[in-house]
């Protein structure tokens, strides 16, 4: 029994490490977010969320979008989306990328709705 305890023990320890550096690392997006796109709180949540997914990801290298954010800036939503998807990082992150695209069009509609 001793054993089975030992990996409970060892499994809750790592389990916490990595919520720790997770919530690290959502910190740092949200930080770098601020920076990149000052008026992110601003926007859509389907908007918030797309990019909080990229810059998660990606990191300051969310800055080399500069279309996509362009069109972030400008509310065109439907363009981000666009923009996004036309990336090699789209090819290389697959269903994120999908994601990512469906939320800023999530996004446009909010948009054109008036929510």
């Amino acid at each position: 029994m001793t054993g089975t305890i030992r990996i409970q023990e060892t499994c809750d320890a790592a389990y916490g490490i990595a919520e720790i550096i997770f919530m690290e690392d959502a910190q740092g997006a949200a930080s770098m977010l601020d920076k990149v796109v000052p008026a992110w709180h601003d926007l859509p949540a389907p908007a918030q969320q797309a990019l909080f997914n990229m810059a998660f990801n990606l990191g300051y290298r969310l800055r080399t979008f500069e279309r996509m954010l362009e069109a972030v800036g400008g509310r065109d939503f439907s363009g981000a989306a666009r923009e996004a998807v036309m990336s090699l990082w789209s090819k290389q992150v697959g269903q994120r990328a999908t994601r990512v695209r469906d939320l800023f069009l999530e996004a446009a509609k909010e948009e054109q709705h008036g929510k």
